[in-house]
């Protein structure tokens, strides 16, 4: 009995701060949607989150998948939103599926490419897919892209990933849910950087 009237309120306080920090991240991007003029939907009607679980599914035993989509700001073909991303980077032992709340941005690329890599102040790039580096390393579109992101350094370690067609990014602020308008307005322009140099 004791516990429970310990952990209750603990309980309670991490819902509540649950609920702020989402009701403020739809009002960030329904504001930076809105400023701009942009179309808004509050929740995703399915499509959205098949194409992305379609395009960045991951080869077992790597796990990847979206959920949750919410808040979607939408220009010229360039997806601006809120998604639940399950991962699970590790190749041996036990599955490390965590769930992260992100502020992603999408569109469509004509180019193909199997990549996903982080990017720390613009200089140091980490690459998770793929593992040998050498042959993506000279690849024009990886160039491309990399000369783009160095261009326009993120504010944040960024996320990159350029499969089936299809391109997704997001920044991973050391506290999660502190986005604000400028990071968003970051990832807008960076998609729209790419969208034209891809």
């Amino acid at each position: 009995m004791k516990v429970f009237l310990i952990l209750a309120p603990i309980f309670v306080l991490i819902g509540l701060w649950l609920l702020i920090y989402s009701r403020r991240r739809s009002r960030l991007l329904k504001g930076f949607g809105g400023k701009r003029g942009f179309f808004y939907r509050h929740e995703d009607d399915g499509a959205l989150q098949q194409a992305l679980n379609h395009a960045f599914a991951l080869t077992a035993p790597l796990g990847r998948d979206f959920s949750r989509i919410r808040d979607i700001v939408k220009d010229n073909g360039i997806y601006l939103f809120r998604v639940t991303e399950a991962l699970d980077l590790s190749y041996y032992g036990m599955p490390q599926n965590t769930h992260f709340g992100r502020i992603a941005v999408f569109f469509e690329t004509k180019k193909d490419l199997k990549l996903f890599f982080l990017v720390k102040n613009a200089q140091e790039f980490k690459h998770i897919i793929p593992k040998d580096v050498h042959q993506i390393s000279i690849d024009p579109i990886f160039i491309k892209l990399k000369q783009s992101i160095n261009e326009n350094p993120p504010p944040h370690t960024l996320s990159v990933t350029l499969m089936r067609g299809q391109f997704l990014a997001y920044l991973e602020p050391m506290l999660t849910g502190s986005e604000k308008e400028s990071d968003l307005n970051y990832l807008f322009e960076l998609a729209k950087i790419v969208k034209r140099t891809l």
